[in-house]
């Protein structure tokens, strides 16, 4: 009986339940853990003051850091908690170790008279501790931040010290300041130190922080816990054997052929003649051939920043920065990539429905609107970026979000060329089907 239920589970059909009955499973165990969380958030302060009372910044300029942090596409220079472009600075990361260093010195003059470079190890020592059990009297509320009056100092020394960055740049680090405003880097400032604070304070009643102890620091006897080792060394070892699994039940049950059951092959395919709106594709070709040209260049472009961040390279980095450069070469692929696949498409629906699509002169509609939405999201990126859209880069401009930097209304406009794409696709299909089954009826 087992192994009839086994050989029933081995089928193509019982292969195909599970694959539905695990996918399921898997969908669910995702919004589960995504939905927790959302839970687990790091809360955002309406203040955030010092021990003797005095206001450093507030809720609105952590939030409105956020949106010029977004604005100057700062996540395509540096990164923020580890996700971004790593040329410049993890911003995170540079202001919880200054943070860390200013406290170092403050009590190592505090307590003994000198710098932190001049303490002698024992010294050091006691040192670490004052400024790990500062780091740790940091609690984070929806109401209120009390930071000591060290590190409110640590903090104003990180605020100038980005304001100064953002504001006047530094070509040693490929950045070319000029864009930013000191009031608008200021609210980054707020922003940044925010996210350093997410990154070293300890979530209530657990020992790690909010990011699981990320950044490493030394300085505070910060590292990843062996829990997180642990958990994605298993997440890996899994994952392998599984793998492998998985891709030889589908070739043995359900890719292998047997040799006394082979099903004959379709005749290729073979095209004697193109309908009207498969002729219209033509002048697709030139507009994905020139965007993938585009992303390649752009990309050379790149990497010799990378590899030269002081240099220019075709064009002088005043002009193009790099955060800017990133952002299109990203965007210049989601482009060029989703019309050649509309671009197929269009090009194989008439000939699975055996006749033209219904209207073919949206075609045409449709490659205009793509010009649109791909040429004004690319325009709007560099516009936005560059802070000539100050007061509508969300929607015209960029978001800041890597790999999702289009502002509103292009994707908006991504979205229903989409749309329109399908229906002009499926209402071909369709239409071919009907008149399938009639003529099969009549």
């Amino acid at each position: 009986m087992l192994s009839r239920a086994l050989e029933g589970f081995m089928s193509r059909k019982g292969l195909y339940g599970a694959f539905w009955i695990i996918g399921i499973f898997m969908v669910t165990v995702l919004i589960y853990f995504t939905a927790n969380l959302a839970k687990e958030v790091p809360p955002l302060p309406q203040i955030v003051k010092s021990q003797s009372g005095e206001l450093l910044y507030t809720y609105d300029d952590i939030v409105k850091g956020k949106g010029d942090f977004q604005q100057f596409g700062l996540m395509d220079y540096g990164s923020m908690l580890g996700m971004g472009a790593y040329l410049g600075p993890d911003f995170t990361t540079e202001f919880m170790h200054k943070r860390a260093e200013f406290l170092y010195d403050f009590f190592g003059v505090k307590h003994y008279g000198k710098p932190s470079a001049e303490l002698s190890a024992a010294e050091r020592g006691a040192v670490k501790e004052l400024t790990k059990a500062d780091f740790n009297a940091v609690v984070m509320s929806e109401e209120q931040i009390v930071y000591s009056d060290a590190s409110a100092l640590a903090y104003k020394a990180n605020r100038d010290y980005l304001i100064k960055f953002l504001v006047e740049g530094d070509h040693e680090r490929a950045w070319r300041g000029g864009v930013i405003k000191p009031e608008e880097a200021s609210r980054i400032a707020a922003f940044v130190d925010w996210s350093q604070m997410v990154a070293s304070s300890k979530r209530p009643g657990t020992d790690r922080t909010w990011s699981n102890n990320w950044p490493k620091e030394p300085m505070i006897d910060q590292d990843v816990t062996w829990a997180s080792h642990n958990i994605t060394l298993w997440e890996w070892l899994l994952l392998w054997p599984a793998t492998i699994l998985v891709i030889y039940l589908a070739y043995e049950y359900l890719i292998k052929e047997n040799d006394d059951s082979k099903e004959k092959l379709e005749e290729p395919l073979k095209i004697t003649s193109i309908f009207p709106s498969q002729e219209k594709l033509l002048k697709y070709v030139p507009i994905v051939a020139l965007f993938s040209l585009l992303q390649l260049i752009l990309g050379g472009y790149l990497a010799h920043i990378y590899a030269d961040p002081t240099d220019h390279f075709l064009i002088s980095q005043d002009i193009l920065p790099f955060n800017v450069v990133r952002q299109l070469h990203l965007n210049l692929a989601i482009v060029w990539v989703a019309v050649g696949w509309l671009v197929g498409g269009l090009l194989i629906a008439p000939i699975v429905a055996g006749k033209d699509l219904r209207f073919p002169r949206l075609v045409d509609v449709l490659w205009v609107a793509l010009l649109i939405v791909g040429g004004g999201g690319l325009i709007g990126i560099y516009l936005g970026s560059m802070g000539y859209l100050r007061e509508t880069w969300f929607w015209f401009g960029s978001e800041g979000r890597e790999f999702l930097e289009l502002g509103r209304v292009w994707d908006i406009g991504l979205l229903v060329g989409l749309v329109f794409w399908f229906g002009m696709v499926y209402s071909t299909i369709r239409k071919a089907k009907n008149d399938v089954l009639v003529g099969t009826i009549i």
